[in-house]
């Protein structure tokens, strides 16, 4: 046997670890990893010291990498790893912001995804003007200009725009976070039923039914109203945030 250095031991090991969870099986894939989103992408090591990770995230890092970081969340560690990784992500999410800056690059990057990724279906809940990306935006954009003030570290979306309501930030966050709840239904159903969900062959009269039953509408039809509201509601109470967000 011989002594392999530290990042060449954990770059092999997470390299097996990424291809055992992305093999295919006679069941299909256990998860979509995408690592070109890493660090540097892919470019970057497959693994990173935290010291690496604190100076890439204080001094490269973009702002939607920070976005991403507000939902970051240790899986596994050990000997105090996880507290010193946690508190890593803290002390970055926690550094005063360039309030303009931060808004002014989030609506880029809001941009550019509508630009590149559209939406490929009216239900396409998440990429749609109004869905559920810009929910996202609007929580972790307030994580970081507003961390100390949600007092709500990595917690899930929907939790970010209630607390967001009962400090006042955003009014309307107790109804962001109910809409946050319709869209993610109607999408895990969308998911868990359809090959392909965005084909319109596979929605029957039959799971129309299904769908807004179980987002709690009285008729399809209804929901797809319902919908078209919410996002409405949803692009109107984002740009109420942002011109907020600039004076934080």
């Amino acid at each position: 046997e011989r002594p392999l250095a530290t990042s060449q031991y954990f770059a092999r090991l997470t390299q097996r670890l990424v291809a055992a969870i992305t093999a295919p099986t006679s069941e299909g894939v256990l998860y979509q990893a995408d690592m070109r989103l890493r660090p540097s992408g892919n470019a970057g090591p497959l693994a990173s010291s935290l010291n690496a990770f604190r100076i890439y995230q204080a001094e490269s890092a973009w702002t939607w990498e920070h976005q991403a970081l507000t939902r970051a969340r240790v899986v596994a560690a050990d000997d105090g790893l996880g507290q010193r990784i946690e508190a890593a992500i803290g002390d970055e999410l926690s550094r005063q912001r360039d309030a303009g800056k931060v808004v002014d690059d989030v609506l880029e990057m809001r941009a550019l995804m509508a630009k590149e990724r559209p939406a490929r279906h009216p239900f396409d809940l998440k990429l749609v003007g109004g869905g559920l990306v810009d929910l996202e935006f609007i929580a972790q954009s307030a994580q970081l200009l507003a961390r100390k003030t949600i007092a709500r570290p990595q917690a899930p979306t929907a939790q970010v725009l209630a607390r967001l309501g009962e400090v006042d930030l955003v009014p309307e966050g107790a109804r962001l976070a109910l809409i946050h709840g319709v869209y993610s239904t109607v999408l895990q159903v969308m998911s868990a039923a359809l090959s392909d969900p965005f084909r319109d062959d596979g929605w029957t009269d039959a799971f129309r039914e299904l769908v807004a039953q179980l987002a709690n509408a009285p008729s399809f039809s209804r929901l797809v109203e319902d919908l078209d509201e919410m996002r409405g509601e949803v692009r109107d109470a984002a740009a109420r945030w942002y011109e907020r967000a600039r004076t934080l």
